[in-house]
């Protein structure tokens, strides 16, 4: 099956994904954003794909389930939640997981379920591994936090249109959503290997967010490996296909992939439109820290 279908909760709510059923032992939920940024991808007027198409077409190891949230502010995200006042999104990406993991269980009783993603969505893989259960997560480059991908990494007009309704208690709520998920299911959270990779030059979310999510993870009980690269910005060019194999095929096995066995992969290459839209968001970055920097003075 290549064509996505559309998950209808029982809100009504609608989910887009796509499933690729291999007869594996592993299946792995791949949360997915556009391909093409919603800059580039409006300027181009592009087909959006999901991100993870071409790799889980390519490769027959593993089940896949690549999740799309394209509610929000330009249909491009509302990290798989919803509003502050009806987790829409969330109730229905989680209702989905479960009956994918109830339809793999029935086929085969040795199933396992990893849950991956980058940026955004990054975000969302570890808080349905948490919410779902699901015994691993792999992220790169993920926002944390979401009160500072809104005043430092560009993300305002998408996370205040998740603001929009609520009480004050649910906006909080919502803006930590995260932490409060780790905190609710931190008797699961020991149960979960997560690989995280960074790199130490992406604005705003090495050390600002990973490194103290990292910190609350552990602390919760999980166990967490970090494969942190010095240059990258917030990109996904150190995880070529192969590893993005290798470490799944290592977190089906029950193993967490140590850092020192990844820098083995070269770096996959940029697309044209990856390379403008790299560009674009160097740029965007160079204003805001000159804006950062004008505002402080």
């Amino acid at each position: 099956m290549n064509q996505s279908s559309y998950f209808q909760s029982t809100k009504g709510a609608q989910i887009e994904y796509l499933i690729r059923d291999n007869d594996s032992q592993t299946t792995v939920f791949w949360f997915s954003a556009f391909t093409q940024g919603p800059r580039l991808g409006k300027i181009l007027k592009s087909t959006p794909r999901f991100h993870g198409y071409r790799v889980s077409a390519e490769n027959q190891e593993f089940n896949w389930v690549l999740i799309r949230d394209h509610a929000g502010f330009t249909n491009d995200g509302t990290y798989y939640g919803g509003t502050a006042g009806d987790l829409f999104i969330e109730d229905a990406v989680l209702e989905l997981i479960l009956s994918m993991k109830q339809k793999f269980t029935e086929k085969r009783v040795d199933a396992r379920f990893i849950s991956m993603g980058s940026s955004m969505c990054g975000y969302a893989a570890v808080k349905f591994a948490a919410l779902g259960e699901l015994g691993s997560g792999f992220v790169y480059s993920p926002h944390f936090d979401m009160k500072i991908a809104m005043h430092n990494c560009g993300r305002r007009p998408w996370i205040e249109w998740c603001l929009r309704s609520g009480t004050d208690s649910q906006k909080d709520e919502y803006l930590n959503r995260l932490q409060f998920v780790v905190d609710l299911k931190s008797d699961w959270i020991s149960n979960i290997d997560l690989l995280v990779q960074a790199t130490a030059d992406d604005p705003y979310v090495y050390p600002e967010q990973v490194v103290p999510f990292i910190e609350r993870f552990k602390a919760a009980g999980g166990t967490v490996e970090l494969d942190l690269r010095e240059r990258g910005g917030h990109t996904s060019i150190h995880t070529s296909n192969e590893y993005i194999y290798f470490v799944l095929s290592e977190l089906s096995r029950g193993k967490l992939p140590k850092p020192e066995l990844l820098g083995q992969f070269p770096q996959r290459k940029y697309s044209r439109t990856e390379k403008i839209e790299k560009t674009l968001q160097d740029f965007e970055h160079l204003v805001m820290k000159i804006l950062k920097f004008l505002h402080i003075r």
